[in-house]
């Protein structure tokens, strides 16, 4: 999907939300190897962001 959308647009994703909650153990260094600087998790909550890029990974969200 990220080569689709650099062929097609100028636009490259930088940010990965897991649909439906479906992580498995190896995801999160995949996306990272993908370029994706954040992650969406399936959990509701409040985030706290730090200047450690880590805290990106895993971003809680509201459904």
């Amino acid at each position: 999907m990220q080569q689709e959308f650099e062929e097609n647009t100028i636009y490259i994703p930088n940010t990965f939300t897991y649909p439906y909650g479906a992580i498995s153990k190896a995801s999160k260094d995949i996306l990272k190897k993908l370029g994706f600087k954040a992650i969406l998790s399936y959990k509701a909550g409040i985030n706290h962001i730090t200047k450690n890029p880590e805290s990106l990974y895993e971003l809680k969200r509201y459904d």
